[in-house]
């Protein structure tokens, strides 16, 4: 059985002794890691999901969030583990329209540790990023314009999709000329 006494959890609420909102698992239970406060059980079905996640991709070093939702029956990776960087979930099966705020190159882990550098696009009102992939690059740049420094303030459509990668499809995140802008038929 995978040991999760190491594991600590953001949750929704704070702690209403102290206000702190991560709290340690032990053995099925919360315990604040502010003021030592009971938190609560961890129903089974969390416990397993947890002790399965930690087997398959190794210990986690942030806090894994705990929303209101996920104390129920209903747990996925993305609730689990958010990333700072946008994901096609964060779309809720929807497209987009944003306003790019800040174009700059960041330096970002691999899945082998290993630094690399990418570009990383920031939107108004939005507090994700989104790492652009070579597709995504050569999409904006046919209607925006080579040069991503040039792109900050322009409109544009982010949409869920699906790629395959590795033997399987998985879901990711493609752009676009929102479709206002294409149709932009003024007479000048």
């Amino acid at each position: 059985m995978t040991d999760l006494s190491q594991l600590h959890v953001g949750l929704a609420d704070g702690c209403e002794a102290c206000g702190a909102s991560t709290a340690a698992v032990d053995r099925d239970e919360l315990v604040c890691c502010g003021c030592a406060t009971n938190r609560g059980k961890l129903p089974a079905a969390a416990l397993q999901f947890l002790r399965d996640t930690i087997r398959v991709f190794g210990a986690v070093s942030e806090p894994v969030m705990i929303t209101r939702a996920m104390k129920g029956s209903e747990m996925d990776r993305n609730t689990l583990f958010p990333s700072k960087f946008l994901k096609a979930a964060d779309l809720n099966g929807r497209p987009s329209v944003v306003v790019i705020d800040k174009a700059s190159v960041e330096s970002l882990k691999t899945m082998s540790g290993e630094s690399t550098q990418k570009l990383v696009l920031h939107f108004h009102d939005r507090q994700k990023g989104l790492v652009v992939n070579r597709t995504n690059y050569d999409t904006l740049a046919d209607f925006l314009g080579d040069g991503a420094g040039g792109w900050v303030g322009k409109r544009i459509e982010l949409y869920p999709d699906r790629v395959a990668v590795g033997g399987k499809t998985v879901p990711c995140i493609r752009v676009r000329q929102p479709l206002a802008d294409e149709l932009d038929d003024s007479v000048e």
